[in-house]
């Protein structure tokens, strides 16, 4: 497969919590890994702001990839993790969002929602 870059954005309206967000290339089985996966982007989302949204833009390049890597992208809301941490142990929050980057366009918008009734957070494509 040639190289390629992608583009994701992710968006917040109004989410009514203080929520970090943290992306990942850490696709392993059975919760061990062959190598530990190092902590790729983080971002604070607020419960407003100051025109009721927030907005973080990442990018990501295949060119320096080895050929067996698989670029599974995951989110997590935790604040235990900055970026560049190397993450040893299992994940202690639950998985929000999953994507295969080379699978997206070169550009896609994300949404980052709250839903107060069951206090979960989820990302929909926009």
């Amino acid at each position: 497969m040639s190289s390629y870059t992608r583009t994701l954005t992710f968006t917040a309206q109004d989410l009514g919590t203080d929520v970090t967000l943290m992306l990942i290339f850490d696709k392993a089985s059975d919760g061990l890994y062959d190598k530990f996966p190092v902590v790729w982007k983080v971002s604070m989302f607020g419960a407003a702001a100051p025109q009721g949204s927030y907005q973080f833009i990442v990018t990501f390049s295949s060119q320096s990839l080895h050929t067996d890597f698989q670029p599974v992208l995951r989110a997590y809301i935790t604040n235990f993790y900055t970026e560049g941490q190397i993450v040893k142990d299992q994940i202690s929050t639950p998985i929000i969002w999953e994507q295969d980057l080379s699978s997206l366009d070169d550009n896609t918008v994300w949404n980052l929602e709250y839903d107060f009734p069951t206090g979960q957070l989820s990302i929909d494509r926009a």
